[in-house]
């Protein structure tokens, strides 16, 4: 995740102080960092995938919680915003996982990729060539 990155998000998907927001795929934890930056009352944990990766992403963000573990086997139930910068071919299964997970005033934020054939709340290009689409949760029922 650049910084800046995600300037302006916390205007297109506002969050009340306390909410639970999830980075997954935290990587490293630069997007944990920038979701600090855009949400800083926010309780913010992070999945990773890679033990490496996870232990260097909690020695950076002593703020959030990271888990080393599976993003797709992981409860997104609880969380008012799901952060993600996967890959394109994985966006679909993202979609699916949040319209069965989240709650429909909850979030999905996705890092360059959209959601086929779903129509964003918003989108924001705060660095360029890196835009940041914005999904309700409940848009993504069929």
């Amino acid at each position: 995740t650049p910084r800046g990155a995600l300037a302006g998000l916390q205007d297109a998907a506002p969050l009340p102080p306390g909410a639970r927001v999830l980075d997954g795929g935290c990587g490293t934890g630069d997007g944990l960092l920038a979701l600090r930056q855009t949400y800083p009352q926010a309780e913010i944990a992070g999945i990773e995938a890679s033990r490496a990766l996870a232990w260097i992403a909690r020695l950076r963000c002593r703020f959030a919680t990271v888990h080393h573990g599976d993003l797709w086997a992981a409860d997104w139930s609880g969380r008012d915003l799901v952060y993600l910068f996967q890959r394109p071919e994985s966006m679909p299964g993202a979609v699916a996982k949040a319209a069965r997970e989240l709650r429909p005033d909850a979030w999905l934020v996705s890092l360059e990729f959209e959601a086929p054939g779903v129509r964003p709340h918003a989108r924001i290009e705060a660095v360029a060539g890196k835009p940041v689409w914005v999904y309700r949760a409940g848009s993504l029922r069929r």
